[in-house]
């Protein structure tokens, strides 16, 4: 098993039943792998330098991602942060279930 990190998957194709994955590294380098299976992990990252957070006073950690207690508050009691952006469960299902459960929680 290897991990290639840091590369762009530029084209994925099959031959001959052989799975095929051309990458593009940092240095713009390409190379092409025949692997068994595929597993591709994207990361996430926070846009909350968008936001003007400063502007607002909402306080962010290091990481960019927006500081909440466990009812999703921010800093500031009135304004929320569901989702990716506060960096806790970073799962595609969870901001759905987060906004229902601040909801209730406010009212």
């Amino acid at each position: 098993m290897s991990f290639v990190f840091n590369a762009s998957v530029t084209k994925v194709h099959s031959s001959h039943g052989e799975k095929i994955v051309t990458i593009q590294k940092k240095d713009r380098s390409t190379e092409e792998l025949t692997t068994d299976e595929i597993f591709l992990a994207t990361g996430r990252t926070p846009n909350s330098d968008k936001l003007d957070l400063d502007n607002a006073g909402v306080k962010q950690i290091d990481s960019g991602h927006i500081s909440v207690n466990n009812k999703l508050q921010t800093n500031i009691p009135s304004i929320y942060a569901i989702g990716d952006v506060n960096g806790t469960l970073p799962f595609t299902h969870i901001p759905g279930w987060k906004e229902n459960l601040s909801f209730k929680m406010r009212f």
